[in-house]
């Protein structure tokens, strides 16, 4: 990546002094705007590249941390440390928040662990009564099965 920002750094250079001497308002506005443009990637690689690390990262921290969030994201969230809000939201929303024009900011998707944790709160899920192995129900489960089989291969056949 800083070969990357480098790159851009040398076009951009060129670009400027093609604006130097160019003569045609037209093709300085031009000119412009593509040095605007790779601004905003350089802007962006630089950002990028200022997230990654080349340490190694320690597993008993990383894991310690995650758990620390799951359990209180919230606490994270008041710390006042931007570091710390940034991790909250991004271990707490899959991607970006979504935004239309003329509405404003959609509902987020979550990320997987909270997706996970969201299903232990369904009061619709819970364990099996009774355990063990029915012949009978896994009999009519094969018996469903076949006849959605045959049914699906009629309609597909009429069509």
């Amino acid at each position: 990546m800083r070969s990357e920002v480098k790159n851009i750094e040398r076009r951009i250079d060129q670009f400027l002094e093609r604006i130097i001497n160019a003569d045609s308002p037209t093709l300085i506005k031009t000119y412009e705007a593509k040095v605007t443009e790779l601004e905003y990637e350089k802007a962006s690689l630089s950002g990028k590249l200022a997230e990654t690390t080349d340490e190694p990262l320690d597993f008993e921290n990383t894991f310690q941390t995650a758990f620390h969030f799951i359990g209180n994201p919230h606490r994270m969230w008041v710390s006042g440390d931007i570091g710390d809000k940034r991790l909250v939201l991004k271990l707490t929303f899959d991607g970006q928040l979504p935004y239309r024009r003329n509405v404003g900011f959609q509902t987020a998707a979550l990320a997987l662990p909270f997706k996970v944790l969201r299903g232990f709160n369904d009061p619709k899920s819970g364990m099996v009564v009774g355990g063990g192995y029915s012949a009978n129900c896994s009999d009519k489960l094969i018996e469903a099965i076949q006849r959605s089989s045959k049914l699906f291969d009629s309609v597909m056949v009429a069509v």
